[in-house]
């Protein structure tokens, strides 16, 4: 993930390939990122620029 002060880029790498995608820091679209990690079923999430690594448990 790549965060700025007006939006968040964000990249899923599996098997099949990349996915990116760009969301806004509103809320709205916050709550839309959240949602496409779920149903990517990110297992890691890494931030750009920061030493951020969180690991989620996806039960």
């Amino acid at each position: 993930m790549d965060v700025h002060k007006d939006s968040i880029a964000a990249c899923s790498m599996t098997s099949e390939g990349k996915e990116f995608q760009t969301f806004s820091t509103k809320t709205v679209f916050i709550l839309q990122l959240i949602d496409w990690i779920k149903i990517k079923k990110a297992a890691i999430l890494a931030a750009l620029n920061e030493i951020m690594f969180l690991s989620l448990n996806m039960n």
